[in-house]
Order: C-alpha cells, then sequence, then structure tokens
C-alpha cells in the first residue's frame, strides 16, 4: 500500500508535540489524519515493513534533492507516522516490524509512506 502525505512533515510533528494554539502545524497534521483515515478500509494486519521517505522544504542554502541534515530528527519524525497510522493502516504499533526512511530536500514537502506485508519465516 502507498500513501503520499502532502505538506510540510515539519509542521505535523510540532504538533504532536502538543502545541496548544491552531496553527498551519495542526492543519497539516489533521490533513494527513484525514488522507490516512482515508486510505484506512486498506489496514493491514500482521507483520509489516514501512518504507518512508520525508520530503523536506528547502532553504535558501540547502542544495534540492540532496540528503537533510538538520531538524527535525528521524526518529520523531518516524515515530509521529507510527502513531498516525497505527490503528487505521496498521492494526497496531507491535505489528511495524521493520523500517527504512530518509529525509529528502524536495520544494514539495510530503511523505510518501509504503507498507508491505511481511511473509512469516518457516
Amino acid at each position: 500500500m502507498r500513501l503520499i502525505l502532502t505538506g510540510d512533515p515539519y509542521l505535523a510533528l510540532r504538533a504532536t508535540k502538543g502545541q496548544s494554539i491552531w496553527t498551519d502545524a495542526h492543519m497539516t497534521k489533521v490533513k494527513y489524519l484525514r488522507l490516512i483515515e482515508d486510505a484506512s478500509s486498506q489496514q493491514i494486519h500482521g507483520p509489516v515493513h514501512a518504507d518512508i521517505i520525508f520530503y523536506m522544504k528547502p532553504n535558501e542554502y540547502t542544495p534540492r534533492l540532496s540528503y537533510h541534515q538538520a531538524l527535525p530528527i528521524m526518529s520523531e519524525l518516524i515515530r509521529m507516522i507510527e502513531l498516525l497510522i497505527t490503528g487505521e493502516l496498521i492494526s497496531s504499533r507491535a505489528s511495524l516490524a521493520s523500517v527504512s526512511a530518509s529525509k529528502i530536500y524536495d520544494d514539495e514537502p510530503r511523505v510518501d509512506i509504503t507498507i508491505t506485508s511481511l511473509k512469516r519465516k518457516r
């Protein structure tokens, strides 16, 4: 299953960390939740692998299409996605058995998620 969440992942992360005022960050998080809910009819049960690419908006000092090496921290971004997809796209947080993730600069900020069911080894 592939899902593309449009909008700046850094803004969604800031909303996830509990800012109390309604901001663009909260609007981005709500947008992510709606996109995930729309795709939730395809919930995967059992162990899964997630490929996640975070496309971050560059500033004037960063080269386009290079790897992102600034805040936010990768583990916080992965955790945000884990929390957002649990109960919607995957049955539980425990079913996320492996993750591959990248942060890349791009003029269109978004998150590209591909979730693949893992076959059990015999």
